[in-house]
């Protein structure tokens, strides 16, 4: 396991012991509008972070735009969900400030705002762990 599947592994872990209500999760959610540039964009970083050898390794077959939202730090998160195959379950994708992500586990429309906030969560967690890295290095 690499450095970065095993701190996003750990992220993860400390995410599910981390308990909050829905209520308290969703209480500060702002649905956005997005063009169509904007769906394509987010489309296209999500194909390209699952393309590389450490995500899925390939394009998927198909990704759909879900929905927009920012959340109450004023991120703005886009909901995605994507077929390896043809035949494959949907997946859940997030794209975020120009970072994609997903933990390839299965999509659920009952709770897409809940799970993908908790991606954001590990997304913020583990870049704010590489900005500090960074910092410490300089």
């Amino acid at each position: 396991m690499n450095n970065i599947s095993h701190l996003i592994s750990s992220l993860s872990k400390l995410l599910l012991r981390i308990t909050r209500s829905k209520k308290d999760l969703l209480k500060d959610i702002k649905l956005l509008d997005l063009s169509e540039e904007e769906i394509i964009k987010a489309k296209k970083s999500l194909d390209e972070w699952l393309s590389k050898p450490n995500a899925l390794g390939y394009s998927p077959d198909k990704i759909e735009f879900i929905k927009a939202f920012m959340d109450s730090n004023f991120n703005n998160c886009i909901i995605l969900k994507y077929k390896n195959t043809p035949k494959s379950p949907w997946l859940l994708g997030i794209v975020s400030n120009s970072w994609a992500f997903s933990k390839m586990k299965k999509y659920h429309k009952s709770s897409e705002l809940i799970d993908s906030l908790k991606l954001l969560e590990i997304l913020k967690s583990y870049y704010q762990k590489i900005f500090a890295i960074n910092e410490e290095d300089n």
